[in-house]
């Protein structure tokens, strides 16, 4: 079996862990810091191209996981740190917008207006500075529950493994090879489990003479 301190200094290991991850990943907002990544963020917004033309318009929409890769690179730069209540107009040039040649918006420079009506998960009036968002919260909780799956995996698996060792692998040494009860010994030149009355003659593998006792 797996002694009990390695499981400790892999369950302490996993715990620090995911404190270190917690502290430097939490992108929770807070009036002090405003939008972070990783908000769900409620908003009024309206898209539009250089010649006036509106591509976008929503009155209320939540943008899930505000971060790089989840929207165009423009508007998450010029929304993050806006607080609720605020109200911005952003260009957005082409290089930071819709980078996908297939794109109906590929190559445009963007104007964006938008209205922060609100952050899932975020209180007004219970903000100190430190209050995670439902959403951080899940990703924490995910990533927790995968540190341990990966950490825990293999211990089950080291343990199973020594446990059958011991009960199987083991326990078949101590069976003579030729009468099936319990060895006495094992042949000094084979390692092949007898007990003394099936030795009398040597080891009928190998010809060995001598038995070792255990």
């Amino acid at each position: 079996m797996i002694e009990v301190t390695y499981v400790k200094k892999i369950i302490v290991i996993s715990i620090l862990f995911i404190i270190a991850f917690s502290t430097l990943q939490a992108n929770a907002y807070s009036e002090k810091n405003g939008i972070e990544r990783g908000d769900n963020v409620r908003m009024a917004y309206k898209g539009v191209l250089p010649n006036g033309t509106v591509f976008d318009q929503k009155d209320d929409i939540v943008f899930k996981n505000m971060d790089y890769g989840n929207y165009i690179e423009g508007f998450v730069d010029n929304v993050l740190g806006m607080k609720i209540g605020d109200k911005k107009t952003f260009d957005v040039p082409p290089e930071k917008g819709y980078t996908n040649p297939d794109h109906y918006l590929y190559g445009f420079t963007l104007r964006f207006t938008v209205e922060i009506l609100g952050i899932e998960g975020y209180t007004p009036g219970q903000d100190n500075g430190n209050q995670k968002s439902e959403n951080f919260i899940s990703k924490t909780f995910t990533f927790a529950a995968w540190i341990f799956g990966i950490i825990l995996i293999p211990v089950v698996v080291v343990g199973t493994y020594r446990f059958l060792n011991e009960k199987v692998v083991n326990k078949a040494a101590h069976i003579c090879a030729i009468g099936g009860e319990r060895a006495d010994g094992i042949c000094t030149k084979c390692g092949t489990p007898y007990c003394r009355s099936h030795f009398i003659k040597g080891c009928q593998k190998c010809g060995g003479v001598t038995l070792q006792p255990k």
